[in-house]
């Protein structure tokens, strides 16, 4: 079962079937030292490093660890491992949302975003939710980041990357370049940086699910949204290659579209002075339109359950019949993908 058992996790018998001799006595082994294979116990380990010694709940997992594995009895091991969900932009939005959700879903989840009093407020959620500061855009922390993760919860096997900015409304002409780049960056070098995080984690389970974030704001040709509409319209591509990377690896890359969500960056855009002088049509139409979320966060929960797996780099919204789309999809190879038209 695992291929570099150390004898220091008293009581943990390899090929038992149970965890029902664990020594509260003994330390457990760092997760660095455990070769990771696909056996779902390998991610209870890794979280559960300095748990049990002597009986102290160091990282307050204990609960998460113990439902993750099986009790003290002679009932056997389920095959399938708890989930394991990183979320980015997790502090605020549809981040928090999907973050909280899959937490209360008994996902051991991670919620990153920028240091704050909300990514702080995570912890006081409920189910099993690290908060880990973190800058999308910065690759030094982003692998911290992600080390911090790995080490408190396990590899993912979701990744959701809901870091986004909409920072830079206004026309090319007038529009500060630094702000319109770091808009871009925010949304789409950080879901880069963070696909990129993931991958070597995913690839060693063998499986995983990435979600990237579209938005169609700019479809239409809209004014004063040149950074929001360039960012989403390469996350969607973004998708689309790095689904082609992975045919066949066990790892999906999909795009979703979160809907019409009430969220502090979509009411800036209705209501700041910015967004009311450069998308005045936005505010008109945002009290008809407002959404709360749970649609997305739906969304997210049936492509973790694997009712998306075959629609690998498409663009999937929030209102989609996963079943019909997929149908369409499998007759149509343009279908659902940015094309552009002859």
């Amino acid at each position: 079962m695992l291929d570099n058992y150390d004898s220091t996790m008293a009581g943990i018998r390899p090929g038992s079937g149970k965890e029902s001799c664990v020594d509260t006595s003994e330390t457990w082994t760092p997760y660095s030292s455990i070769t990771f294979t696909s056996d779902p116990i390998v991610v209870s380990f890794w979280a559960a490093e300095r748990v049990f010694n002597r009986g102290k709940c160091g990282l307050g997992y204990r609960h998460s660890v113990v439902r993750s594995l099986d009790r003290c009895n002679d009932e056997p091991m389920s095959d399938v491992p708890t989930p394991v969900a990183y979320v980015t932009g997790a502090s605020r939005g549809i981040g928090r949302l999907i973050a909280t959700a899959l937490a209360n879903d008994g996902a051991l989840t991670v919620g990153f975003a920028r240091p704050s009093e909300d990514l702080d407020s995570l912890r006081n959620e409920q189910g099993t939710i690290e908060a880990i500061p973190m800058d999308v855009t910065d690759p030094s922390s982003v692998t911290d980041a992600f080390s911090n993760a790995v080490e408190s919860v396990g590899p993912p096997t979701l990744l959701v990357t809901c870091a986004g900015s909409i920072d830079a409304l206004g026309p090319i002409v007038t529009v500060d370049p630094e702000l319109w780049w770091n808009a871009v960056a925010v949304d789409l070098r950080g879901t880069m940086l963070c696909a990129q995080a993931s991958l070597p984690l995913m690839s060693a389970q063998g499986a995983g699910r990435i979600v990237t974030v579209y938005g169609n704001l700019g479809d239409d040709g809209l004014e004063h949204v040149s950074a929001f509409a360039a960012a989403k319209a390469g996350i969607a591509r973004f998708a689309e290659t790095l689904a082609a990377e992975l045919s066949g690896t066990g790892v999906l890359a999909v795009c979703i579209h979160p809907g019409f969500v009430r969220t502090a960056m979509t009411e800036s855009m209705a209501y700041s002075d910015e967004g009311r002088a450069w998308l005045p049509e936005f505010a008109e139409r945002a009290a008809d339109h407002w959404g709360e979320g749970d649609g997305a966060v739906d969304l997210v929960r049936r492509i973790s359950a694997g009712h998306a797996d075959t629609l690998g780099g498409r663009i999937i919204h929030v209102a989609d019949d996963l079943d019909d789309v997929s149908e369409v999809c499998a007759s149509d190879p343009d279908r659902r993908r940015l094309r552009i038209g002859r």
